[in-house]
């Protein structure tokens, strides 16, 4: 994630992620420099405004239009790993392509409480080429109708043995959970620019096209503020979704893929290194 300047005292999830730092090399430099500028500014309402302006390259032209044209939709979203940590200050939790958020809490931001600028390569023992980078996912319909997949829940309690790796038999009791209780909401993919799971990021704690609604945990907000919940690639394409892994190579991955092998591919440093394609 991508956080303010020095000095500048957001609240710690007020940052803007890798999609802002992609701008330059798509011919979108003016757009880029308006945002680093707007990384000055005293509050965030700057950046997020500019985040709100639609770049075709964000959207896949498979997928359904977001509910309100006026912002800025992104299908893609880059990968947080095989937790199903999704909440601020997420950095050590965090064992994918990048985290979630800062350290110090949803608190204002100090000079001791700057962002974490990522992970080097270094740390990804299993290889870049085993990692996932990113993926798809889908844009909601801006609306709380219980449009599935489209639409995400928010407002739950998941509990699993192993947040890292939750197993299929969790998955398969949870998911109803998630479809019967909680709130639908239709905001997720909408602002390409914002720092959360269904906007610009994603886990693998779940297998592609989940049969079950994204969600989890959450407060009022964008798409995703809260601390645990399954946010796995989801596109239109028949079987499956693309992927872009952490050495720049790309495959599509079946939604049939064992669970324990989508898991290793979003997870860095498990130590367990899934052969693929």
């Amino acid at each position: 994630m991508v956080g303010p300047k020095a000095g500048v005292t957001w609240q710690n999830w007020e940052n803007t992620n890798g999609h802002y730092l992609l701008l330059p090399f798509m011919e979108e430099s003016a757009l880029f420099n308006q945002m680093t500028d707007a990384l000055d500014d005293a509050s965030c309402g700057t950046l997020y405004s500019l985040s709100q302006r639609r770049i075709s390259a964000f959207d896949c032209p498979t997928d359904l239009p977001f509910g309100n044209p006026a912002q800025g939709p992104s299908n893609y979203g880059f990968s947080t790993g095989s937790s199903m940590h999704t909440g601020a200050a997420s950095i050590t939790s965090a064992n994918g392509f990048t985290h979630r958020s800062t350290t110090g809490g949803n608190n204002p931001r100090t000079a001791t409480q700057q962002y974490h600028p990522g992970f080097g390569s270094e740390e990804f023992v299993d290889g870049l080429s085993k990692t996932i980078m990113a993926s798809e996912i889908l844009a909601g319909d801006n609306t709380g109708s219980a449009s599935f997949p489209r639409n995400y829940k928010r407002g739950l309690t998941l509990s699993v043995a192993d947040r890292n790796f939750p197993t299929a038999a969790e998955l398969s009791s949870l998911g109803p959970t998630i479809s019967g209780s909680g709130e639908w909401r239709g905001n997720n993919g909408n602002q390409w620019g914002w720092p959360g799971h269904g906007n610009s990021l994603i886990n693998c704690a779940a297998p592609p096209n989940w049969p079950f609604p994204s969600g989890g945990e959450g407060t009022p907000g964008m798409a995703f503020d809260g601390g645990w919940g399954f946010f796995p690639p989801r596109s239109r394409h028949q079987g499956g979704v693309n992927a872009v892994f952490s050495d720049g190579a790309i495959a599509f991955i079946n939604d049939t893929v064992a669970l324990v092998a989508f898991q290793r591919l979003g997870n860095r440093r498990d130590g367990q290194v899934a052969n693929w394609p």
